[in-house]
């Protein structure tokens, strides 16, 4: 994760993609960090897309209402 908040400088124009297909659990830190990325990509006005997100996470999305903070994406195959 500590790669994921240094993304939003490497991140392609207005976009930042964080590629959570190998990730098999995320915990209260792991969403801290992706609400933190989430806000400094919103200073830039850039968006974050989750990609190959788990049900589990995109579940605690819904219950902490951040869902609609990120865009998301199937995994890469």
């Amino acid at each position: 994760m500590v790669e994921a908040r240094q993304a939003v400088g490497r991140g392609e124009e207005g976009r930042v993609i964080v590629d959570l297909g190998r990730t098999t659990r995320v915990d209260s830190a792991g969403l801290g960090v992706l609400v933190l990325v989430r806000e400094r990509a919103a200073e830039r006005r850039w968006t974050v897309c989750l990609r190959g997100a788990s049900e589990e996470l995109r579940f605690m999305l819904v219950l902490t209402r951040l869902e609609n903070r990120f865009e998301f994406e199937p995994p890469v195959a």
